[in-house]
């Protein structure tokens, strides 16, 4: 996917920090950018913006602090050196939005939510203002779908809570333990329309269920795991004996997201 003027400035900012001698950020810049394409894609523009590889710095920095705060004195001065690339990227940001004057009381520069970039002052602001209130609530009927349990139960006990694509077990601490998601392959919600049958789930962790739900991973027919935006194979997809995986939903879901014929394999 193609950047933004802004965007490419940013991650070019990030791509020069991996020249400290500082191993946790070893191709950051790739990640930051494989993340950023994700959030782009998840909101279907074709394009990297500036709030999407903001966005994704923001998560990509809280894991280089936390691999900080293992490593220790190994990876001394992270902290320091993800400080200047904040201060670096608020420069980008701000000679990006000339047209909104100084920020007040001398805060960084406002970043612009997304689908928002373009807008006139005026309209900023007042998102700004608005996005600053207290949120209302209010009480609605949701026509919701009814969905079988049961077989999600049933796939995570098979799999014992790992993920078919990453073979990660997602463990969190009180009475949950192990935790997996149960990820339609083709969707059941409206346009798709997917059946809610064993046959069209998948046992997955949080990570690989966002890839695999917004088509930035898919499946050939043989259960191969293909990378969306390299498009080659990662691996095979783990199946238990037991999990009879429909063709025909893994063909939907990879033709919706490539809009290409099914694989001969």
């Amino acid at each position: 996917m193609s950047l933004d003027t802004t965007a490419a400035q940013m991650l070019s900012v990030i791509r020069g920090c991996e020249l400290a001698p500082v191993k946790a950020l070893v191709r950051i810049h790739a990640h930051v950018h494989r993340i950023a394409a994700v959030l782009a894609l998840a909101e279907r523009n074709s394009m990297i913006r500036s709030q999407h590889l903001y966005a994704a710095w923001t998560l990509a920095r809280r894991s280089c602090l936390d691999i900080q705060t293992i490593l220790g004195p190994h990876d001394a001065g992270i902290d320091k050196l993800i400080e200047g690339i904040d201060k670096q990227l608020h420069t980008v940001l701000g000679l990006s939005r000339k047209d909104m004057g100084k920020p007040p009381n001398g805060h960084e520069p406002t970043l612009i939510p997304a689908g928002l970039e373009g807008g006139t002052t005026e309209q900023l602001t007042g998102e700004v203002e608005a996005a600053a209130m207290p949120i209302q609530r209010r009480s609605v009927v949701v026509d919701s779908q009814v969905r079988d349990n049961s077989i999600v139960k049933t796939i995570k006990q098979w799999y014992s809570n790992r993920c078919q694509i990453c073979g990660i077990v997602l463990r969190v601490p009180g009475p949950v333990g192990a935790y997996s998601e149960g990820a339609h392959i083709q969707a059941v919600g409206h346009p798709h329309n997917g059946p809610d049958r064993i046959e069209n789930l998948l046992c997955l962790c949080p990570n690989c269920h966002v890839l695999f739900d917004n088509g930035a991973l898919y499946l050939t027919d043989d259960l191969c795991v293909i990378d969306a935006f390299t498009h080659r194979p990662r691996h095979q997809l783990t199946v238990d004996s037991r999990h009879n995986i429909n063709p025909a939903y893994v063909r939907y879901h990879r033709e919706y997201w490539t809009a290409s014929k099914p694989s001969k394999h």
